[in-house]
């Protein structure tokens, strides 16, 4: 009789609650039945989430050092002379330069040998059209602005003493990409020559990475085919900031970006974005739930990955060199970070709002 009457009182509430409480079996299956289990002690899962902690920190740690490398290496040229060779003023420009481009040079022959070695030809016929395509942006992106400089040399109260000097954009571009690109493949950086010297091995290879490395090797090309101005010693002020900007243009954007093009800057950036990124997406097919896979593109995954993509927009727009390209990366990533969160607090507020009505 009371277990009847406690039954009947139970019961009461379920019209309300729409649960079926009247028995501990119904209890318990309402009430824990879509609860996420958890498992302490489940090896697998503790193994997996370890896996997950060194993917998520490999991926960050690629990107950060690819962005740090690129940053640091100054993508400015400068034609190097005896003193340049024995100096270190420039050190940490010469040592980002030549750690880039050795760093492309090594991934352009791993290419090479899966093409002479492996039936996958169509690896290096894809990374030949994705250079073709950088060296196409960095033509159209300096075309403009160089024959600009031109004109201003020109305008100049006594410019017209240079106006024989100066060479049409299109046939200079071919020469000094055609002289720039054989020097890159006919005398490799190789690993074994950044050892050579009298200093030691490991002084040997210090000394080699902290000098122009890489520049002295396209010097000669540069020299004969590019198209720097010597300024007039009685040159105008104006006629002097004109030059200064024509030799930056062709300094700064035009020569480091065809250098490293001829060096494999193209298949080299596009491994150096590829790896991180299919590092992070296991990552994300790892997390435990839909709100963590969530949470790590959002907050992670978002901020860091326009900063792999920073040596490919470079070409595009040669002014995101160096270091401003990394602080470009960043402040894009939170940019689009920050909207997205906002894209999802309103989309989850919405959700409550429909619920409730």
């Amino acid at each position: 009789m009371i277990n009847s009457a406690e039954k009947s009182q139970t019961n009461l509430y379920c019209k309300f609650t729409k649960l079926d409480l009247s028995s501990k079996k119904n209890y318990m299956v309402n009430t824990y039945a879509n609860s996420k289990v958890q498992y302490y002690n489940d090896e697998k899962k503790i193994k997996n989430k370890k896996i997950k902690k060194r993917l998520i920190i490999g991926s960050v740690a690629l990107i950060l050092l690819g962005a740090v490398s690129y940053a640091i290496g100054s993508k400015k040229f400068r034609l190097p002379t005896g003193n340049d060779l024995e100096n270190t003023k420039n050190i940490i420009e010469d040592f980002g330069n030549n750690t880039n481009n050795i760093k492309d040079e090594t991934i352009g022959r791993a290419i090479d040998f899966v093409d002479k070695k492996t039936p996958f030809k169509f690896i290096k016929k894809g990374f030949d059209k994705f250079s073709n395509w950088y060296r196409s942006n960095v033509y159209k992106s300096v075309k403009g602005k160089y024959e600009k400089a031109q004109e201003a040399i020109k305008k100049a109260e006594d410019g017209d003493s240079l106006k024989d000097k100066l060479k049409e954009f299109d046939e200079m571009f071919k020469k000094l990409d055609e002289s720039i690109t054989a020097a890159a493949q006919n005398e490799k950086l190789g690993t074994k020559k950044l050892f050579e010297g009298r200093k030691g091995k490991l002084k040997n290879l210090w000394h080699n990475l902290s000098h122009p490395l890489s520049d002295a090797k396209i010097a000669e090309g540069v020299r004969y085919n590019a198209n720097i101005i010597e300024i007039p010693k009685d040159a105008s002020e104006s006629l002097k900031k004109a030059i200064e900007n024509y030799n930056k243009i062709q300094q700064e954007e035009l020569i480091p970006k065809l250098r490293d093009i001829a060096y494999g800057a193209a298949p080299s950036d596009l491994v150096t974005a590829a790896v991180p990124i299919a590092t992070f997406g296991i990552a994300l097919a790892k997390a435990d739930d839909k709100e963590e896979r969530k949470s790590l593109l959002l907050n992670l995954g978002i901020p860091l990955f326009p900063t792999v993509t920073m040596p490919i927009l470079g070409t595009i727009f040669p002014i995101l060199n160096g270091i401003k390209a990394m602080i470009a990366g960043f402040a894009v990533g939170n940019i689009f970070s920050t909207g997205a969160k906002f894209i999802d607090k309103r989309l989850k507020q919405k959700k409550i709002n429909s619920t409730q009505t």
